[in-house]
């Protein structure tokens, strides 16, 4: 009774006195502040609310990671919906498209594949791959009245879910979606009896699919959801918690300690194992949550915890952002064996209730199931086990870990098959540990890209593959999950002293590793399939260093053939200089740039003749590539399935596979050194060397490097392009210290290796170009020059721990929220946001006076959302910039509304600035990055601050270098509105020779020594 009717087809109505004709069927719209009135009526389903209907508007080419929307040159709306009623489209006939009115099912579900569009014109050239489309979804959710008697109140409470889409505008405020349908990524809303607005700017292939539901909350009161189904939890084996706890990690956990649980002599005092834990909560209420803490103790009381499990020095108690989402880490602790399962031929569940307080007060609880299983592992249903570690941003992640199958004889452990799993795999599920088979001398690591979906094995997915391999044979210590030796109830197992003792005991609660268990981390396999084949070919090609074989299965070389990013919109209208520019920040994923590295190296790719997902074309290019480089057609065995598709059983590991396995895995196995080989690559920051040889720092940043070793020769001869840093350690560079130091030549000089390895090529006083020599062994360099750890792109900011510092403007606030969500949805992030105020307090950032060591209280990466002059942080960096980095480095912000880069001067309405910058201390051993979104105004900033947190989101393959310079018409024309864009050379300063500076400087006047400048167009 409450839904009003559909108003008539060109019908002219009055919208709160503004009015509009628009000629859509069932629908009317008129402008209204920021956002569309639309009415239609509303629909419920078993107590859930959806529209009954949308009005869809597409579909537009999108070409992959491409942040710009052809629809917002059309409309001055806020939220950027588009409001005509026709736009040109190459998809549509006659060159355009219009807003057509689509059902929902009775779940809510809409699915509309946009049948008036000929596809064949665009699949028949390019293929089905090259199908993905955006556009705008228009729908209503009507909220009916109360009908039970005392109920009341002016709002009523509902879960808001999304699913398929990542981001709905519900009358006019963005909300995150739950794009790859979890089922759990929901957030609570409060609505008022009535019509609500719902504007969804969708992604799809060949049509658009998602779901909208409002769900009645029915326990009001409570403040949190503990979320159940988002949940990082080891596993117990044999009784005993898996999980890689390092020394230095522990160092920060007194908090967690101190608050065990809420009794203090509850404490245990003698701790047999600890591992992290993760449980994502969501906040119900309109406010922040401070000082939330946590506590956890198993039903049978062998296993309490605590959290957070790591603090911040820099920043105050932990708090969580109104109706947010954020996992919370836990810091589990046993004293005692766990009791075994009720049958040892069954794994079993153990619950763990954890409780979350803030400021003394219990806001929720809830149940969290531990697995626990014997550590024969060849129980039904539960082959390997999952452990928890700390990834690059100190969130707890977890690997899942299958055991070899017989004793390793080498002290050292056995060697580690690293598989990467495709998208939307679950790393743990049985579906995917199942793919492989116990190895006689090999562990089996499947790390988890951060979430099922996560990162394509690139940037943070590819930090957590390593971090886990780090996490699986740290030190040398025991990998986690091992019992300690008397508890150990493999029976194929007969090494001497694997049973038992007191002793060995006391080694295994150290982390020490009784004979036999070990993984030897220093000799890898690396397999995956599909996108965890293009995971497999990025580590075999960037880490070769380790590496005793490559086995790849339908996986895609790099992210612009998968899909062609030939159909980007947003390249359309730059220069080939500036394109090539913005694909350099994703050029270090190209992994067939890479492939000289694995010249002379063991490797088999495999893939079904009848792929039509992941085309053989992909696998195939990379054995011809191969076979050309080593001039020798044999040298990659192919695996082509006739009949097969994307996948089937044993794609990974039949009889084929197992072969390659068994002869690489060997415990006799090493890496192989060749007597030449190539080091090649774009980005030190992910290239891992070989043969300990390691590229520290490039002559010119972003360009291809190259270094040629030749090992027949003594000493060794090394030939470099492009390189000005190069580090040499590990076996072949280590000497006994009573024995002659290790020499090398170095582009024909020779040169005596000092402790470290570390050359540079420092300028030359005789002649033009650089000479080699030793490198202080200190790094201290890399406190105001660029080094792996600072080396960019945009995005190497989230490969550490993160926290978004906000300024004053009202908004910004939202926007740093927005960031945190996604990256909770998208990789699990639990970020920290705070005011500028509040950080320059507690972070004991020096706003004013001697800026030497003004952020040596910072321990994090910063995102820092304002100008100097609307961020304390933003304008104590600047000064610290100044004090450290070369006087033209980096930005210079003058008075509010402009700023200069280089020479370059930009002071025009609506510029946006988004830029990566070192955060320099003269202190600080850990080298941290700022990424600085400001503007010359506020809505610059709004503009910058949707690069990564916009309605895409921050994902892999994006193509952000380290700085750009916006102006509105980026939004919808990609390069038309990039007035500057590049990456900073090694001394933190703008050139040329790394991109586009910006606008071109015209003489205006000249007095004395100085020049002024005006804006004119952007030159390359």
């Amino acid at each position: 009774p409450n839904c009003p009717s559909v108003v008539p087809s060109g019908q002219l109505q009055l919208c709160r006195g503004k009015f509009r004709n628009f000629r859509a069927p069932g629908v009317f719209m008129c402008a209204t502040r920021a956002f569309a009135c639309m009415l239609m009526m509303c629909h419920t389903h078993a107590n859930m609310i959806f529209p009954p209907m949308y009005h869809v508007l597409g579909p537009f080419v999108y070409g992959g990671r491409e942040l710009s929307d052809p629809t917002q040159a059309f409309t001055t709306d806020e939220t950027g919906v588009p409001l005509d009623s026709m736009l040109p489209s190459e998809l549509g006939d006659n060159g355009t498209v219009q807003w057509a009115a689509v059902s929902t099912d009775e779940k809510g579900q809409l699915s509309y594949a946009f049948p008036d569009v000929r596809w064949n014109i665009v699949t028949v050239p390019y293929g089905e791959i090259a199908i993905e489309v955006q556009g705008w979804a228009l729908g209503v959710l009507s909220v009916p009245e109360k009908t039970e008697e005392g109920e009341g109140g002016d709002t009523e409470a509902f879960l808001l879910h999304l699913g398929g889409m990542h981001v709905l505008y519900l009358d006019g405020e963005r909300i995150y979606g739950d794009p790859y349908e979890s089922g759990y990524i929901k957030q609570h809303v409060d609505l008022s009896v009535g019509n609500h607005t719902v504007a969804i700017p969708f992604l799809g292939t060949k049509g658009v699919q998602f779901s909208l539901t409002l769900e009645p909350v029915l326990e009001e009161s409570a403040a949190l959801d503990v979320l159940q189904h988002d949940v990082v939890m080891p596993d117990l084996v044999d009784g005993f918690l898996a999980g890689s706890v390092s020394r230095s990690s522990e160092s920060q956990t007194g908090s967690a300690a101190s608050g065990m649980t809420p009794d203090d002599e509850d404490v245990p005092r003698k701790v047999l194992r600890e591992a992290y834990a993760s449980v994502a909560v969501r906040n119900r209420r309109d406010q922040w949550i401070s000082g939330v803490r946590l506590t956890a103790q198993s039903a049978n009381g062998c296993v309490v915890g605590a959290g957070p499990a790591l603090k911040r020095s820099s920043l105050p108690a932990l708090q969580i952002a109104p109706k947010a989402t954020r996992p919370l880490d836990l810091l589990l602790r046993q004293t005692r064996q766990c009791p075994p399962c009720p049958s040892p031929e069954e794994a079993c569940t153990v619950n763990v209730t954890v409780v979350v307080y803030a400021d003394g007060e219990e806001l929720a609880r809830g149940d969290l199931p531990m697995r626990q299983l014997a550590f024969s592992f060849d129980l039904p249903g539960s082959r390997g086990y999952k452990f928890t570690f700390l990834d690059a941003d100190e969130s707890v992640q977890y690997a899942a870990a299958i055991p070899p199958s017989l004793a390793c004889p080498a002290p050292e452990g056995c060697a580690v098959l690293v598989a990467t799993h495709g998208a939307g795999v679950e790393a743990g599920d049985w579906a995917w540990t199942s793919s492989f088979s116990r190895q006689q001398h090999a562990w089996v690591l499947l790390p988890t890209n951060r979430r099922s979906f996560g990162y394509d094995w690139q940037g943070p997915g590819l930090r957590n593959a390593l971090l886990s391999i780090q996490a699986l044979g740290n030190r040398g210590s025991c990998p986690p999950g091992v019992p300690p030796p008397q508890q150990q109830s493999d029976a194929n197992r007969t090494t001497a002293g694997l049973r038992g003792g007191a002793q060995h005991h006391e080694d295994s609660a150290r982390g020490g590793c009784a004979p036999g268990w070990g993984a030897d981390v220093t000799r890898l396999l690396y397999a995956g399939h599909s996108m965890g084949g293009h995971g497999c070919l990025v580590l075999s090609t960037h880490f070769p260093n380790h590496m005793l074989g490559s086995a790849c299965a339908a996986g895609w070389i790099q992210s612009e053939m998968y899909p062609p990013s030939l159909l980007r919109t947003d390249f359309s209208l730059g220069t080939p200089w500036l394109n090539s520019v913005l694909g350099s920040a994703i050029g270090e994923y190209d992994v067939a740039y890479y492939l000289p590295n694995l010249v002379g190296l063991p490797v088999i790719v495999r893939m079904g003749a009848e792929d039509d997902n992941v085309p053989p074309y992909n696998l195939l290019r990379v054995a011809r590539i191969l076979e050309q480089l080593a001039h020798n057609q044999r040298a990659v065995q192919v695996s082509e399935v006739p009949g097969q598709g994307h996948w089937w059983g044993g794609v990974v590991d039949d009889a084929t596979m197992q072969q390659f396995y068994d002869k690489h895995l060997h415990p006799d196995a090493q890496p192989k050194l060749q007597d030449e080989f190539v080091i090649q690559g774009m980005n030190p920051a992910t290239h891992g060397g070989r043969a300990g040889i390691r590229v520290m720092q490039l002559l010119i940043p972003y360009r291809g490097s190259r270094v040629r070793v030749n090992t027949t020769a003594s000493p060794w001869t090394v030939t470099t392009e492009n390189v000005r840093r190069i580090q040499m350690s590990g076996p072949h560079w280590g000497r006994d210290p009573a024995g002659p130091a290790r020499q090398v030549t170095v582009d024909g000089a020779l040169v005596t290796l000092q402790e470290g390895g570390a050359l540079v090529c420092a300028p030359s006083a005789e002649r033009t170009g650089c000479d080699w020599q030793v490198d202080a062994p200190d790094s201290r360099w890399t406190r105001t020059q660029r080094s792996p750890e600072t080396y960019g792109p945009a995005a190497q900011v989230f490969e550490g721990p993160v926290v978004i510092v906000y300024g004053n403007q009202s908004w910004m606030q939202k926007a740093a929220r927005d960031v945190a969500q996604d990256l909770y949805v998208q990789g699990r992030w639990g970020v920290e946001i705070i005011s500028a105020q509040e950080f320059v307090s507690s972070a004991r950032v020096r706003i004013s006076g001697s800026t030497s060591d003004a952020f040596e209280g910072c321990d994090a990466n910063l995102i820092i959302i304002g100008d100097p002059y609307v961020n304390a942080a933003a304008g104590a960096l600047e000064r610290a910039w100044q004090e450290h980095l070369p006087p033209t480095a980096l930005v210079r912000f003058h008075a509010p509304g402009g700023f200069n880069i280089g020479q370059s001067i930009f002071t025009d309405e609506g510029v946006g600035l988004h830029m990566l910058s070192p955060i320099p201390t003269t202190r600080r051993s850990t080298p941290r990055l700022a990424l600085l979104v400001a503007g010359t105004d506020s809505k610059g900033t709004r503009l910058a601050a949707g690069v990564f947190g916009g309605n895409r989101g921050f994902k892999s393959g994006m193509t952000i270098p380290d700085y750009m310079v916006l102006s509105e018409s980026f939004t919808w024309g990609g390069d038309q509105g990039i007035l500057a864009a590049g990456f900073w050379d090694n001394h933190w300063e703008p050139s040329l020779l790394c991109g586009t500076i910006g606008p071109a400087l015209q003489k205006r006047a000249y007095e004395g020594n100085s020049y002024a400048y005006t804006t004119g167009r952007a030159i390359s």
